[in-house]
């Protein structure tokens, strides 16, 4: 079967392997788009961000993001009554999280739980309304995506000569490549956050995040 990058994401990872046993991992990005890989009856094969064809390259599994939800929160709050100054505030600090990300500083501060909760305090403290409220609940969610993928992501041999990653040696460059890719990934999410019309639409970006935190394998090489 072969694995290609969906043009939906800037980074995709697989896993294939028979159950119990250690999985063959392979991460794809705009430098390695595709790779082929022989699957048996029984093996264990999860993807994410990546399309699937078959041995005569056809087209048999396609990844696209989240684009509708079942939500009632625009019922309940109305996006407009968000105070400018507030959507400003907590907007340009996420922006400052995701710029920010980068091999040296993934395990800075403002990537710990403490810090987050001073933060989301001090959102707290500038809301007027309660789609204020509500938007700065969605943020700190947003946050938390971010935060965890920072904690659990090692930065540290990114400038090594090689990497030792899932068992794999690869180039540091290319582990600072799928670095970038995931940040661009998670830069992007941000942005359908800060660019949304609705509730909705910001939950949307937010789930989008939210699974590519949780599926994804975190990227814990180590210096070979």
């Amino acid at each position: 079967m072969t694995f290609k990058l969906s043009p939906y994401s800037s980074v995709a990872y697989i896993s294939v392997g028979l159950p119990d046993t250690t999985k063959t991992v392979e991460y794809l990005t705009s430098d390695e788009e595709s790779v082929t890989i022989n699957v048996t009856s029984g093996m264990y094969v999860r993807v994410v961000n990546c399309d699937i064809l078959n041995e005569k390259l056809s087209k048999i599994g396609e990844f696209t993001p989240v684009t509708d939800i079942n939500s009632t929160t625009d019922s309940q709050y109305k996006f407009d009554d968000i105070t400018p100054s507030v959507k400003t505030t907590v907007d340009d600090y996420l922006s400052t999280l995701t710029s920010d990300l980068s091999p040296e500083t993934l395990k800075s501060t403002k990537y710990t739980s403490t810090y987050q909760s001073k933060m989301y305090d001090t959102w707290k403290s500038l809301a007027k309304t309660s789609a204020d409220r509500k938007y700065i609940n969605i943020a700190n969610d947003i946050y938390s995506c971010i935060r965890n993928y920072a904690y659990y992501t090692n930065g540290d041999p990114a400038n090594a000569a090689t990497v030792k990653l899932n068992g794999k040696s690869i180039s540091g460059s290319q582990y600072r490549n799928i670095l970038d890719a995931e940040k661009e990934y998670i830069t992007k999410c941000v942005s359908s956050f800060k660019n949304a019309a609705s509730f909705k639409d910001a939950e949307i970006a937010l789930r989008n995040l939210n699974y590519y935190r949780y599926d994804s394998l975190r990227l814990n090489g180590k210096a070979a």
